[in-house]
C-alpha cells in the first residue's frame, strides 16, 4: 500500500504544492473507504485510499479562466490622447464558484521611468481604467490595490473586461510603458 499512498500524496501536491504534510495526510485519511471497525484500526488502518475523493477534497472551491491573448496593446498614443480596448475584450469565466471577482494593476513602467497610478502631478497624470460594460469606468487609483469587478458571479458565468488609458499631456519619457493586471477570485 505504501507506493499507492506515496503516489497519491504526489498527485495531491501536484495540484497544490503549498499544502503541508499534515494537510496531505488529512486529505488521504479523511477520504479513505473505512473497513473493519469504524475509524482507524490495527488491521485496516484508515481503510482503502480513494484517490478521486482525496484529489477532489483539495481542489479549490473557486477558480477562473481568462480568455485573452495575454496582452492589451493600445499602440503608440499621442500625449493627452485616450484609447480603449473595445476591439480587444478580455473575458473571465468562473469555472468553479460562485466567486467574487476583483482586479488590480501595477504602476506603468518602462524599467527606468514609472507613471504612478492616482498620482496628482497635474499634466504628468496618467489615467488607467477598467469597465465591465465599456460605459462606466473605474480608475485604478492605487497600484496593487484590489478593486471590485463583480460580486457573487455564478459558476459558468462570464464577465467581460475593458481597459482604457488616457495619457498625460506632458511627460519626460518617450519610452514604451506597460503594467500588469491581475484578476483575483475569492469565495463570496
Amino acid at each position: 500500500a505504501a507506493p499507492h499512498v506515496s503516489g497519491l500524496a504526489a498527485l495531491i501536491l501536484s495540484l497544490n504544492s503549498a499544502l503541508t504534510p499534515t494537510q496531505v495526510r488529512s486529505a488521504i485519511e479523511s477520504t479513505a473507504e473505512d473497513k473493519g471497525p469504524a475509524g482507524r484500526d490495527d488491521e485496516y488502518g484508515f481503510g482503502i485510499i480513494d484517490a478521486n475523493a482525496a484529489l477532489s477534497s483539495i481542489v479549490p472551491s473557486v477558480s477562473i479562466s481568462l480568455t485573452s491573448d495575454g496582452l492589451v496593446e493600445l499602440g503608440v498614443l499621442a500625449l493627452g490622447s485616450t484609447a480603449d480596448t473595445s476591439s480587444d475584450i478580455q473575458t473571465v469565466e468562473v469555472t468553479a464558484g460562485p466567486a467574487d471577482l476583483n482586479i488590480k494593476s501595477t504602476n506603468f513602467s518602462d524599467g527606468a521611468n514609472t507613471w504612478l497610478l492616482g498620482a496628482t502631478n497635474g499634466t504628468d497624470q496618467v489615467f488607467w481604467e477598467f469597465s465591465d460594460d465599456g460605459l462606466a469606468w473605474t480608475t485604478f487609483s492605487t497600484a496593487s490595490s484590489l478593486f471590485s469587478l463583480e460580486p457573487n458571479v455564478a459558476q459558468g458565468a462570464t464577465k467581460d473586461i475593458y481597459f482604457r488609458l488616457t495619457l498625460p499631456t506632458v511627460t519626460s519619457s518617450n519610452n514604451e510603458h506597460s503594467a500588469t493586471v491581475t484578476i483575483v477570485a475569492t469565495e463570496p
